[in-house]
Formats: structure tokens, sequence, C-alpha cells
């Protein structure tokens, strides 16, 4: 459907589909690969894999959505992902075992849901208009201030609700809430990067879409490195060593790239920063995983994946 987009409405709806879709599809994944494997080597082994295909995914979709873009056409990175889907969807009725929670109710928390889902849609609405109506605009301060009240309405509904959609007793558990506060300006600045390096790249040093792609290819290859050699390293020192690395080296990869001048080029003033993000976040997103699930009961497995 995204595919065969004819205006602008029609892709940001068909888009929102495939984030609910995906807001289903991601926290499900995890949650079987922390059910089918226990806690330690075995687990970190599983999410070592793991990560390094999240990570690696979001770096290989910009390579091959350049290539897929000035070869064929923009439709083609949504085109591509049919086959890919029906491939997933046979693989997990053949090979996925069915689990189910062992809940003793079927109730939905309709008010967190809706609370929490309004609540961040007229965040992420107000701080994407707000630079072009204003910050102290009227619809800017309206919209921000709905979203405050429906989030802040969303966590005392979770405290006194019976059958709350996200029990904050979770956040007691383990490291569950430091890992999760910790991956939010992570995730924030490394989906920045590749939003404004691609720009750069393509923008000011005028790469075509199959060199920019090319660009952010050594970010694949250095997660992966990493991230596969990563269950070895959280087998003999523990999770919390390389989160204390991690960091450092993201931000300090980030700190490279903030000085990019338009008179750059790819090699001096792009090249290095991205290794070093790339270091960070191969480390940092099987970290993560392991802190933010660690001790977790196995009946909220998928809340904590979640």
């Amino acid at each position: 459907a995204c595919a065969l987009s004819q205006n602008s409405l029609m892709i940001e709806i068909t888009r929102a589909v495939q984030g609910l879709a995906a807001a289903f599809m991601s926290p499900a994944a995890l949650s079987i690969v922390l059910t089918t494997f226990k806690e330690g080597k075995e687990r970190a082994k599983a999410l070592s894999v793991w990560g390094a295909v999240a990570a690696g995914g979001a770096a290989a979709g910009v390579l091959l959505g350049g290539v897929l873009t000035e070869y064929l056409s923009w439709r083609w990175n949504f085109f591509v992902n049919v086959p890919v889907g029906i491939a997933v969807f046979m693989a997990a009725l053949w090979y996925v075992p069915e689990s189910k929670a062992s809940l003793n109710h079927k109730k939905l928390d309709l008010p967190g849901a809706v609370s929490v889902t309004v609540g961040l849609i007229a965040l992420v609405y107000a701080i994407t208009q707000a630079p072009s109506k204003g910050w102290l605009a009227t619809q800017t301060v309206v919209t921000l201030v709905a979203s405050v009240l429906l989030l802040a309405f969303f966590i005392w509904n979770e405290a006194r609700s019976k059958h709350a959609l996200m029990p904050l007793s979770i956040f007691k558990v383990g490291t569950v809430a430091g890992a999760n506060l910790t991956q939010l300006p992570l995730t924030a600045s490394m989906f920045s990067m590749f939003f404004f390096i691609s720009l750069y790249i393509q923008s000011i040093l005028g790469y075509s879409p199959v060199l920019t792609g090319l660009g952010f290819l050594p970010i694949t290859v250095v997660i992966g490195f990493i991230s596969f050699g990563m269950s070895h390293v959280i087998g003999k020192v523990g999770y919390r060593k390389p989160l204390l690395v991690a960091p450092l080296l993201m931000a300090s990869g980030l700190f490279y790239l903030s000085h990019i001048s338009a008179n750059g080029s790819y090699w001096v003033d792009v090249f290095p920063g991205l290794i070093l993000m790339a270091a960070g976040m191969g480390m940092m997103f099987i970290s993560l995983t392991i802190a933010a699930t660690s001790g977790v009961p196995h009946h909220e497995s998928g809340l904590a994946s979640g």
C-alpha cells in the first residue's frame, strides 16, 4: 500500500499502519528470544545475534534503499518487503513454537492505551510542527500541554488500574528502568545521525543514492563484527562495563560529526565519526537489551520486550 501511494496523505496513513504492525511484531519477536533461551550465556549469545541484526539493519537499509531508489524507484523500497513479509509469515508458521501469557483476565486497559497513544502522537506532532509554526505559537503550546496532560493521566492510570497496560512495578525489576532511560537518548541520537548524515552526503558532498548507501556500509560491518563478539565479552565481564564504554564511543562519534564543514569530504569529516558511532552501537544494543530484560519474570517477558 505504501508503494502504491498516490499522494502524501496516503503514504502517511499507510506508514502509520506499518508502525502499528511494528508495535505488535518487534516486542513479540524479542519476547520469543527471551522465553526460548535461558538467562546467562545462552541468552547473551542469542541477543548478540538479535542486536547485530537490529542495529545492522538500519545501516544496511540505507545502502539497499540507495540502490533501489537509483536503479528502480522509491516505490521499490516498499515493494521489496512483500516477499520478505511472506517468508517471515511462513517461517513463523512452521518454526516458531506457540506461547501465550498465563493471564488470569482478558481485559484491555483502554484508558491507558488511548491516553499514551494520543499523548505520544500529540508530542511528536508538536515537535515536528514547532519549527514552522513557532515554539510559542498557540497550536504548539496547546498540543504540548495536551500531550503532557495525557501522559500524566496515563502514568496515574497505570498506578491505580487493576489490569494496567504497563504495570509500573516492572521498573522495580533489576535494571529495567535504568536501561530504558539510557536507551532513549542514545537511540534518538543514532536515528537523527542517520538522517542528517544522509542529507549531508547527498546534498553537500553530491553523492548519488547508491554511493550514499555505500558510505554507510562501514557501519554495518563494524556493528556486525562487534555485536557477534559481544556474547563472549558479556559472558566474561557482564553487561555493565560495556554500558560504560558504549555511550562514550557514541558521544565521541557525534562530537566528531558535529564539526563537519560545507567544504568537507567523506573520509575526513564523516568516516571516522561513523566508525566511532558504529563501535558504540554494536556494544550498546546487546548490553542494553540484556540489562532491560535481566531478572524479569517469565510471564512479564512480553512487557519488558515492549
